[in-house]
């Protein structure tokens, strides 16, 4: 990995020609872009998105807590900072892999890949290599689960004492596969179908679970359920935290980053109540899935972009104990991102207008109790805030 240098004396100045305007307020979550984590403190909470000609770009807020946003191309970033060879990596390997289909679902995996590539130290890539596992085991099982629901549904043999259908259950994946299979075909005639068409539709909509899990009740144990749960403790002992502070500032910035995850968790558990409502009814799911593929998947993925980037808010509260506490305050409120418009259509939640009114207290706050060397912070500061951000890799993998 290479040292880490500040920059060119006067590298904001430079920026000055990719700012996007103080009035920029992305629409769409694809507008905002999807996050990556990179360990340059420079490229903290940079985003990328699709370029309107092609290719990706970077969004990128102001390091000095100035308002607005820089849209820059990636070649760009070598003048105004040195990226780590890990950052380097991440980002050719998600503008390969993600691009024109960008998602926080596909970032993450390129995330995952270059760390399991040990960039970001062997801690990062063995967290990595155990996520990407869990990921394969969580979407075979929830494959599994879809099967089994949809047979239970479609083939019933007989009622059990209570009177409820009762479906004998196959031991295996493939025995379920072919009795399902084989239901589908006989429902071909009602309408339904093609096999090869629903069955494929399964392998899909498992994969866009995978986050998410299979249900409202046995999903605790997902990675976005847990995440809620966990972004809602850490809001809880912020706020505990606010109470307890010695001095109003410390007090307003914990109070203001605890306020901004309460508006995101509400607006992520009303898409993870919908993503799980489409499953209410499975059969009726994929006789419409031929003509919305596209509009299911993407209900299926609003979870995922309404937290792109509240995992590393977390990992950053979890070190507080054994990092800089202030600075992975500081660090927390610029990582809190702006919440598109469109979240409005996806949970019937205007929290636009709240999160950016939030986010301003939060730029301001930054602001008034930066260290007068935050914003050009010693080439020994930088390594130290590189080595705790590749740390924080394995906490968020």
């Amino acid at each position: 990995m290479p040292q880490p240098s500040p920059g060119p004396v006067g590298h904001h100045d430079s920026l000055a020609c990719f700012g996007a305007g103080e009035g920029w307020r992305p629409a769409r979550f694809a507008e905002r872009g999807v996050f990556l984590p990179f360990t340059t403190p420079f490229l903290l909470g940079g985003r990328m998105r699709r370029a309107e000609r092609g290719g990706a770009e970077l969004v990128l807020a102001h390091p000095a807590g100035a308002e607005g946003v820089y849209i820059l191309p990636w070649s760009a970033v070598p003048s105004l900072c040195a990226p780590t060879l890990h950052d380097r990596a991440l980002w050719e390997r998600a503008a390969s892999a993600a691009l024109p289909k960008l998602c926080p679902a596909m970032a993450r995996r390129a995330a995952r890949a270059v760390a399991e590539s040990g960039f970001a130290g062997r801690d990062a890539a063995r967290a990595a290599t155990a996520a990407e596992a869990a990921r394969r085991e969580t979407v075979t099982a929830i494959h599994y689960g879809l099967l089994l629901d949809l047979q239970r549904r479609i083939e019933p043999t007989d009622s059990a004492a209570d009177g409820s259908p009762r479906v004998p259950t196959p031991h295996t994946l493939a025995e379920t596969e072919r009795c399902v299979r084989s239901a589908l075909g006989r429902l071909r005639q009602e309408g339904g179908p093609a096999p090869t068409v629903a069955m494929g539709a399964l392998g899909e909509i498992a994969g866009a679970l995978e986050g998410c899990g299979l249900s409202v009740e046995g999903a605790r144990r997902a990675r976005l359920p847990r995440l809620v749960a966990g972004l809602a403790d850490m809001a809880a002992e912020m706020h505990e935290a606010a109470a307890q502070a010695s001095n109003d500032a410390q007090r307003a910035g914990l109070r203001l980053v605890a306020e901004s995850t309460s508006l995101a968790l509400r607006c992520a558990r009303a898409t993870l109540d919908a993503a799980h409502a489409l499953l209410d009814d499975p059969w009726s799911l994929l006789r419409r899935w031929p003509e919305e593929r596209g509009n299911i998947l993407g209900r299926l993925s609003h979870p995922e972009w309404t937290l792109d980037g509240w995992d590393a808010v977390r990992a950053l509260w979890r070190s507080r104990d054994t990092e800089d506490g202030t600075a992975a305050l500081h660090d927390m409120a610029q990582l809190v991102p702006p919440m598109p418009a469109e979240v409005a259509a996806w949970t019937g939640c205007d929290a636009a207008r709240r999160m950016e009114a939030l986010r301003e207290g939060l730029r301001l706050w930054r602001r008034a109790t930066a260290l007068p060397t935050d914003a050009a912070p010693a080439a020994g500061r930088l390594a130290e805030l590189t080595a705790r951000n590749e740390r924080l890799r394995a906490l968020c993998a």
